[in-house]
């Protein structure tokens, strides 16, 4: 592992107007001192974001998870129902008050007593790091409960300020021009859910790069996905009846397959992430599909929330390269929600390599023929601002062959004097509210 130096970040530094204001006016000398501190606090507070998402995490399981109650789910739907049957919002919202009180002492039982429930051991704790320890008699699960409904109205509150400062930068910003997220979540905790929509809108950017040239038949050999992701919780669906899952380094695999990009013995995939219990559950994956045991991964495909046909075919073919689709996992009545449930075949989760890696301030230093040919960064870059962006841009660039593309969601700062800009992007529809823009990203073919 090899952490980015003041040598090499002083290029950003230079053309930065959003550098630190603690690394301006800095000498060399005083540049050198005082970059590590600097990185070390960064990487600190990441972590503390980090630990802040598990929180935003237990906050929607209590609203949308359907394991451990009977309750309904606390939806807009649901709050539309209320508001049309009882006459009144007022009215509406003394009942959802009751009802989410009432999940609060049915999750706080459940997580009391967690066993071995990979997911109720997470969220037990993010109670204990909130004040709520596991309640042992009644007196403690009501004070568990408390906790928990408190949890939540600070989430929502958190929530309402996000939407009311991006509907104004929506209002205020020309047309055709993007808004910028990074300023706006750059404190925010970080998420580690997914989505199946975003590797819908991936598949649909590499067959763009294949037939522009960008990409080749049999040309991606090492991939690399920054940020994987760890579902806890699916905030549409709702759908916590099976495991805590790591999707999207099965699904790209998949994908370039599908796309003839790849070949299946020369494809690996590495997977680079800050958050060690996503780097745990991969690494405890890969240990088991050495004992030839499969990974489980189960997608939710939801009608109601008006996937385009496209992503629909996705969902009902992707995995299928590479595992075998087995009976789904029964789901409640979750207004439309659908489960396929595939297992991986143990050889191509072996050939997974996770990694420690912030990469804001870190790299992995590798000779030319063992770069990567593809790197892929989805919903993870818009949580830092844009001159942390324009570190981790450096670092991806390192890790890239020369040619080698970077994929990710967000729009991402560029400079005159870096080897890697901006190549490609691909608009795709995935539901009736919209979809993604992939942006591409390239090394260029001189740089060494």
């Amino acid at each position: 592992m090899h952490c980015l130096t003041i040598a090499e970040a002083k290029s950003v530094l230079e053309t930065h107007n959003d550098a630190p204001s603690e690394l301006k006016g800095l000498s060399t000398e005083e540049l050198t001192m005082a970059w590590p501190d600097w990185v070390a606090r960064r990487d600190a507070q990441v972590r503390a974001r980090i630990i802040k998402g598990e929180e935003d995490s237990l906050a929607n399981l209590l609203l949308n998870g359907t394991s451990f109650t009977k309750i309904p789910q606390v939806t807009d739907v649901y709050r539309a129902t209320l508001i049309h049957q009882l006459g009144s919002e007022e009215s509406a919202d003394r009942n959802i008050h009751a009802v989410i009180t009432d999940r609060s002492i049915d999750l706080a039982r459940a997580i009391s007593a967690p066993g071995e429930d990979e997911r109720r051991l997470i969220m037990l704790d993010a109670a204990n790091r909130i004040g709520c320890g596991a309640a042992r008699n009644q007196e403690e699960q009501h004070k568990l409960a408390q906790c928990l409904f408190d949890n939540l109205v600070r989430y929502l509150n958190e929530q309402r300020a996000y939407a009311t400062v991006f509907a104004s930068a929506k209002t205020t910003s020309s047309p055709g021009i993007p808004i910028t997220l990074a300023n706006l979540y750059q404190t925010r905790g970080l998420s580690t859910d997914t989505s199946i929509l975003v590797d819908y809108a991936l598949a649909q950017a590499l067959q763009d790069l294949y037939h522009t040239g960008l990409l080749k038949q049999d040309s991606v050999r090492r991939a690399g996905v920054i940020g994987p992701g760890l579902d806890l919780i699916d905030k549409q669906g709702g759908s916590d009846l099976y495991p805590p899952q790591i999707t999207q380094p099965f699904v790209l695999m998949d994908t370039l397959l599908r796309l003839k990009l790849a070949k299946v013995e020369d494809l690996r995939i590495s997977t680079f992430d800050v958050n060690a219990r996503i780097n745990q559950h991969l690494e405890g994956a890969v240990k088991r599909a050495r004992d030839n045991q499969a990974y489980i991964m189960h997608l939710v495909y939801n009608d109601s929330l008006g996937w385009s046909p496209g992503a629909v075919g996705f969902w009902k073919t992707c995995g299928d390269l590479i595992g075998e689709s087995s009976t789904p996992v029964s789901q409640p009545d979750l207004s439309g929600a659908i489960t396929r449930t595939i297992h991986m075949r143990p050889e191509w989760t072996a050939m997974i390599h996770p990694v420690n890696l912030n990469i804001v301030s870190q790299q992995l230093p590798l000779p030319i023929n063992e770069r990567f040919d593809l790197l892929i960064a989805t919903n993870m870059l818009c949580y830092y601002n844009p001159f942390e962006q324009s570190l981790a841009m450096h670092n991806a660039a390192r890790m890239l062959r020369p040619g080698g593309i970077l994929l990710s969601t967000e729009i991402l700062p560029e400079s005159h004097n870096s080897d890697i800009h901006q190549a490609n992007s691909t608009s795709v529809t995935t539901s009736k509210s919209g979809g993604y823009v992939i942006q591409c990203y390239q090394r260029s073919s001189s740089s060494q």
